[in-house]
């Protein structure tokens, strides 16, 4: 078995070959591989769309660790969609109420 965590410490301290390593278990499937590798781009790349796709591919292959963190962020997507929904609503009913009193003339 290979050990993911000393590979990837290699691949963040600029270890081409380390990276390389990294890279071909993650395209042959190997689901910790691609956490990893999704680890890789989030830190020391600052790739958004790298990092989603191999925390995405590590997910849908089974690992644990892979679906907490989109559980997570999908929660947190959820929760400030709704404070967002809140927010608005209560802004329209402030507008909404102005409008009428400056209809009523009050």
């Amino acid at each position: 078995m290979t050990n993911y965590e000393v590979i990837l410490d290699k691949a963040l301290c600029s270890n081409s070959k380390a990276l390389k390593e990294l890279e071909y278990y993650a395209g042959a499937g190997d689901e910790e591989a691609q956490f990893h590798l999704a680890y890789y781009y989030a830190v020391r790349k600052g790739d958004n769309s790298l990092y989603q796709y191999w925390l995405h591919k590590s997910a849908e292959n089974g690992y644990k660790a892979a679906v907490e963190i989109l559980k997570e962020e999908i929660e947190e997507k959820l929760r400030y969609k709704q404070e967002l929904r809140s927010e608005l609503s209560e802004k329209g009913l402030e507008l909404g109420l102005r409008a009428f009193l400056k209809i009523v003339g009050i």
